[in-house]
């Protein structure tokens, strides 16, 4: 089994909040408690390689913030990052270009701070630009150009750096329609040798493209699974999406890391011999059972459950505060 992509173990991140854009400010900063904002707190995580992992949350939950911890742009305060293999990354729109410069030298120095030498930019460069779709504007000034046409030009840069971990922070934001569809076409097939991290408010274009998603709450930290089956119970129902498997009760058919996809049901639509998912008594594991019966009483539906390994075992009841879904297909084999 390859060693993890990333792994984020207790990683806090905070920021001054004390102004200090004056002489006099710092000076007040300086005598002030300082005010201390903190973007990420305890947060934890590992990325396999050749995974693509969405990140969702509202705005200031920490999820730039994770992006630039990765690329080495910021930090911690504490905790532990390891990052393994070389990473492209495509954070806040235009930041990496220059403005006063073209958009051509922009290719060239963006390519360089990526480590990407001049002649393989020259080999490329006839595709990084045919991607980027800036035509005769490839020779203007950054600073003219619009933010869909910084979304391109960077995304194009970073695409053809060869990397080892791309980082795609909001860039389905902003351009038209027909260039989100082509750089999601290009991110599935990078995803077969590149390990793809994205952010979008867009919680149904992430479950489309990604293998799994991290949300990140409020109180930026990546979520419990206690707030994960709160978010699923704001999903509507027939939405599908994609969980991991952390039990081995269905074996061989199914086991632990299979990346599974669920589809959102009322719990008296489930049937006999229906395959479902839900969460243990501790809300702490994702477990997936065969219904060997569906229940009826005075507080509802409920399911009796076993796995096809568990004959010994005594059968679980699922109520609705657990059940999480039913499962129509495993996508992928874990290790």
């Amino acid at each position: 089994m390859k060693n993890p992509a990333i792994i984020f173990k207790r990683v806090s991140k905070s920021f001054n909040l004390n102004r200090e854009d004056k002489l006099k400010n710092r000076l007040v900063s300086f005598l002030e408690k300082p005010q201390r904002f903190w973007a990420l707190k305890d947060v934890s995580f590992t990325i396999r390689p050749r995974e693509i992992v969405g990140f969702y949350g509202p705005n200031g939950s920490g999820k730039t913030v994770i992006f630039k911890l990765i690329a080495g742009i910021m930090q911690p305060d504490s905790g532990h990052i390891q990052v393994h293999g070389k990473v492209a990354s495509i954070i806040e729109l235009g930041a990496s270009l220059h403005p006063e410069l073209s958009g051509l030298d922009n290719i060239f120095l963006y390519s360089a701070i990526l480590g990407v030498s001049k002649q393989e930019v020259n080999k490329n460069l006839k595709d990084i630009i045919e991607f980027s779709e800036l035509g005769r504007f490839i020779h203007v000034s950054v600073k003219k150009y619009s933010s869909g046409m910084k979304a391109r030009l960077g995304f194009s840069i970073a695409i053809f750096s060869n990397p080892d971990i791309l980082l795609v922070d909001e860039v389905f934001a902003v351009g038209d329609r027909s260039f989100q569809m082509k750089c999601l076409e290009r991110i599935k097939e990078l995803s077969k040798r590149v390990t793809i991290l994205l952010t979008s408010h867009n919680l149904r274009l992430l479950n489309d493209i990604c293998d799994r998603i991290i949300q990140m709450s409020k109180i930026n930290r990546a979520i419990s699974p206690p707030n994960v089956f709160k978010l699923l119970e704001s999903l509507p129902v027939g939405f599908s999406f994609k969980l991991e498997a952390t039990s081995s009760s269905m074996l061989p058919t199914i086991g632990p890391g299979n990346l599974l996809l669920i589809k959102k049901i009322p719990l008296n639509q489930v049937k006999e011999n229906d395959v479902v998912a839900f969460f243990d008594n501790t809300l702490s594991d994702i477990i997936v059972h065969r219904v060997k019966k569906v229940a009826t009483g005075p507080r509802g539906c409920s399911l009796i459950t076993k796995g096809d390994m568990a004959d010994l075992a005594d059968p679980w009841k699922i109520s609705r505060t657990s059940f999480i879904g039913k499962v129509i297909k495993v996508i992928e084999r874990g290790n």
